[in-house]
């Protein structure tokens, strides 16, 4: 599946005590880079809503003055979900977290299931196949 970018720039009203970035912020902005991923893919932002963080780790800490890259990858799908696979990465390519959340998609206004129409595709490479791996021990968890 297609990979989507996105950037922000780090601020010092994006930092903690520690000088690091926020958890919080870094959650804000894997849930936004996860959210266009899902719109972009189902082609539309009607009736998409968050519906589990699955998994979110921090591994590396964010500083004032960073660019920070997200990559975000639909992983699995279902009829009416969609999970997105999210890598946050510093300018200098080191990784700061990561996270896997699932979208589910309703008729917009409603809570009524709908059916998005996403197929996934094959895997483009080792690491987009590992993500769709681990995504669905998260969802097989789950159940």
């Amino acid at each position: 599946m297609k990979v989507f970018e996105t950037n922000h720039l780090v601020t010092l009203a994006d930092l903690n005590h520690h000088q690091s970035l926020l958890a919080p912020r870094q959650a804000a902005w894997h849930m936004e880079a996860a959210f266009n991923a899902a719109s972009e893919t189902q082609g539309t932002a009607l009736g998409i809503v968050a519906r589990n963080i699955n998994q979110m780790s921090y591994t590396a800490p964010g500083r004032g003055g960073d660019i920070v890259h997200l990559f975000s990858q639909v992983v699995h799908v279902g009829v009416h979900t969609m999970t997105v696979h999210t890598v946050m990465k510093a300018f200098n390519g080191k990784q700061l977290s990561e996270s896997y959340i699932t979208f589910a998609t309703i008729e917009e206004g409603t809570s009524i299931k709908r059916a998005h129409g996403v197929v996934l595709d094959e895997p483009a490479d080792e690491a987009e196949a590992n993500a769709r791996e681990t995504a669905e021990k998260f969802l097989q968890f789950r159940l």
